[in-house]
């Protein structure tokens, strides 16, 4: 199996991915225009789902310069099953490689539905 590659696609709603044969994947991202500075912001730059499930989201600044050091540890990333629930923390899956945030959320494995949500601490 090979991983399929996927884009964001914006609507009015939210941002999904939308893959390479235009079967929307069921995940939706929410919010992840998110301010690293007064100036610059996180922009989702693309993500693929792999064969196990598994979904992959990199993040990067939109200027497209790479995220400094300073504004790494201030990114924290939220996921809820449902529409309206609660927003939990994802604690596991979140790095930092080359200046771009990376997001590897093993739970997601083929589930109808999960929703994502940057947000960046002051």
């Amino acid at each position: 199996a090979t991983q399929s590659a996927v884009q964001l696609e914006d609507s009015l709603i939210a941002r999904q991915l939308v893959d390479a044969n235009a079967a929307a994947l069921p995940t939706v991202y929410e919010n992840l225009d998110a301010p690293i500075s007064a100036e610059r912001r996180l922009r989702a730059g693309g993500g693929k789902r792999n064969p196990d499930g598994t979904i992959e989201l990199h993040l990067g600044a939109e200027d497209g310069q790479e995220i400094p050091d300073t504004e790494k540890g201030k990114i924290d990333v939220f996921y809820r099953d449902t529409a309206t629930g609660p927003w939990l923390p994802l604690l596991d899956g979140v790095t930092v490689v080359a200046g771009q945030i990376h997001i590897l959320d093993p739970a997601n494995n083929h589930r109808a539905l999960r929703f994502y949500q940057i947000r960046s601490r002051p």
